[in-house]
């Protein structure tokens, strides 16, 4: 029984700590990377920033400097005492900053890599959250109006001899209030497959859906944050092998796949840096200028500033994307109010004759 219960404790707490990383979102990340880059930056000791953070932050943020406060009570590094909150790269980054004493540096560049996703995020999401709220509302009030008002008009005339427009308004009220868990879990659903078939396919079938628009867009994401974190890597002095291997701990399948091919490539004697990383991951042009800059020195600066041109390019055509995505809920929720309008009005209008 003592067993039992130790085991569901442990469970329990597991699925807690779980949550609680949940909690720490990208943008707490940074926020965090940043004041604690701040603090050293005026001169306060790391294990002294962590408490000033404690003393000031609340919420999960203080939970997380907590838990580093007591890894480094335990006589633990830095690093370590973040293991558990922030991906394997971004610790090696900061673990190469506490060697080397480039500690603030190395935390503002493991803060800029989370700036251009959370901004994306955000503008994405602007552009469709208001649209998709506005077809949410036309639709529930298609089924406010086929539970108030049309159905009055069923007893004085048969759906069959309502107009056509009519008719179609009934339909969708009784699609949406019959349906509305199923379309919700179908969405929920494809999201869920899509995301799956992002993260995990390889092979040469993935090279033809990597060719897809749309889905093009998450190659060119991972390869411009993959580019950067490289990059941050090598200019605090991790060797190339090392910071390939490095970025294994937390990768995707398909990352994974593309790391295994540079590191094969890299074991096969590559003399050229570029020709390590060219896994149809990178873009062509991106390689053609990275191999260029391999024969000179700066290799790591080139790869940073890469990265962080190619996020802006993709940030821009997520933008882009969200922007007619909008544009297109909105024509759906025009649509949907265009059909209540004429609906209610030709059906009153055929019953008046």
């Amino acid at each position: 029984m003592d067993n039992q219960l130790s085991l569901h404790g442990k469970s329990w707490d597991s699925l807690f700590s779980r949550w609680q990383r949940l909690q720490f979102s990208r943008k707490n990340q940074q926020a965090f990377l940043e004041d604690l880059a701040s603090l050293i930056e005026d001169g306060v000791p790391a294990s002294q920033s962590i408490d000033v953070i404690i003393s000031v932050s609340g919420g999960i943020g203080k939970k997380v400097a907590e838990s580093v406060a007591l890894s480094i009570g335990r006589g633990q590094s830095l690093a370590d005492g973040m293991q558990f909150w922030f991906s394997h790269a971004v610790v090696e980054i900061i673990r190469v900053g506490e060697a080397s004493g480039t500690l603030p540096q190395t935390l503002r560049a493991a803060a800029s890599t989370y700036t251009e996703y959370t901004s994306t995020l955000n503008s994405f999401l602007a552009s469709v959250l208001y649209p998709l709220s506005v077809v949410i509302l036309a639709l529930g009030v298609t089924v406010f109006i086929k539970n108030s008002v049309l159905h009055s008009f069923l007893d004085i005339k048969p759906l069959s001899a309502w107009p056509q427009v009519g008719q179609t308004l009934y339909r969708i009220a009784s699609i949406v209030e019959a349906g509305w868990w199923l379309i919700l879990i179908t969405v929920v659903f494809i999201a869920i497959i899509v995301n799956n078939i992002l993260k995990n396919v390889t092979g040469e079938a993935r090279r033809w859906i990597d060719g897809i628009p749309l889905v093009s867009l998450y190659k060119a994401s991972l390869a411009s944050r993959f580019m950067e974190t490289l990059g941050i890597l090598i200019a605090n002095g991790v060797m190339i092998r090392q910071a390939l291997s490095t970025m294994q701990y937390d990768a995707s399948p398909y990352l994974s796949w593309h790391l295994l091919q540079m590191e094969y490539h890299l074991s096969g004697g590559q003399e050229n840096i570029a020709d390590v990383l060219d896994t149809d991951l990178i873009s062509k042009n991106d390689l053609m200028r990275l191999k260029v800059v391999a024969k000179g020195k700066g290799f790591d600066q080139a790869l940073i500033s890469l990265g962080r041109q190619a996020r802006k390019k993709t940030a821009q055509k997520i933008e882009v994307m969200g922007k007619f995505a909008g544009a297109f809920l909105l024509v759906i929720g025009a649509a949907i109010a265009m059909t209540i309008v004429f609906g209610i009005y030709t059906i009153g209008s055929s019953l008046t004759f």
